[in-house]
């Protein structure tokens, strides 16, 4: 059956991600070694005090993978919330405004988009400095316009309809014009 594999894979995606999550959240509690500190175990093979092992400065893995994943977890997050922040406005302002305002919106997401992700990353980082925070701010901007309203709901979205049908419902409900009728359920 095929929908029940997509749950059960939809369900392994989110329990490995709510695990990423807690793991990176509690981090200091979860690892007993500091990730940057150093012994003489070094290249020691998985065992009880190390489950994963040392490296080759002495350094618990598994402390090094976890307190990794706090970074990975925030570039992540943070690139996302950028690019909603800067890429929904700035589709919503061109959907409703239509016309030239558009078209200039829509050439300068061409440019955008005529450069490859990881270039303009990199070009990106190369301009801000090497930091996670630039790195992050480079991916946030590099996918802005990654995806278009096309793309996400399998047509064109007009903005200007939306707007109209939502401020008739407003004035058909403000005179009492609403054919819906609120049907009271408790008995």
């Amino acid at each position: 059956m095929p929908g029940a594999s997509a749950s059960a894979v939809e369900l392994s995606i989110s329990t490995l991600i709510a695990i990423v999550l807690l793991c990176s959240t509690f981090a200091p509690l979860l690892t007993p070694y500091n990730p940057e500190r150093s012994s003489i175990d070094i290249l020691m093979t998985p065992r009880l005090a190390h489950p994963l092992g040392t490296d080759d400065l002495g350094r618990a893995v598994l402390s090094r993978i976890v307190w990794g994943s706090r970074a990975s977890m925030q570039a992540g997050v943070f690139a996302v919330v950028l690019a909603i922040a800067v890429g929904l406005p700035t589709g919503l302002v061109a959907g409703f405004y239509r016309g030239a305002f558009d078209q200039i919106l829509m050439r300068l997401t061409d440019a955008w988009l005529s450069f490859p992700f990881l270039i303009l990353a990199i070009g990106l980082v190369a301009i801000l400095g090497p930091s996670l925070t630039n790195a992050t701010v480079a991916i946030g901007l590099g996918a802005t316009s990654g995806g278009t309203v096309e793309d996400a709901t399998g047509g064109h979205l007009d903005v200007q309809a939306l707007g109209a049908h939502a401020q008739v419902e407003v004035e058909q409900h403000g005179r009492g014009g609403d054919e819906r009728q609120d049907h009271d359920l408790g008995g």
